[in-house]
């Protein structure tokens, strides 16, 4: 199953990918981003197994094709945080990364301003996916 996420700003051959940065600002994005989930002491226990570097590779790749092609593989985002839902990830959780993520966005110095409340739009819509509602 596939999701697809509404990305329809900007226009139609531009990705909102090209629009952000391209693949460096998703990078600055992700490094910001996964700094900040570490050090919050709400997160930072579901990513205590997660080797940071395959985390940061993982989300890289997802990202870049999100924002590329505006769909995700919805089966597989669940599977991913299966466990981890298990465990008690919550909405709380999710609230959390989204403010982690507008962060990281306006702290890169790559991500244009215009495009930071897509890519969190884009994230939100995965939310029943890594939640598994």
């Amino acid at each position: 199953m596939s999701n697809e996420v509404d990305t329809d700003e900007g226009t139609a051959e531009e990705t909102l990918l090209e629009r952000m940065g391209g693949a460096s600002a998703v990078l600055d994005t992700l490094e910001i981003f996964y700094g900040r989930m570490f050090a919050d002491d709400l997160i930072a226990p579901y990513l205590e197994r997660a080797d940071p570097q395959v985390l940061l590779e993982k989300q890289y790749d997802f990202l870049g094709r999100m924002l590329e092609a505006s769909e995700y593989d919805a089966e597989r985002l669940r599977a991913a945080h299966k466990e981890l839902v298990e465990e008690g990830l919550s909405d709380v959780h999710f609230d959390a990364l989204l403010v982690h993520l507008r962060a990281a966005l306006v702290a890169s110095d790559e991500v244009p301003d215009d495009c930071i409340d897509e890519v969190v739009a884009a994230f939100e819509a995965t939310r029943a996916d890594v939640l598994c509602k």
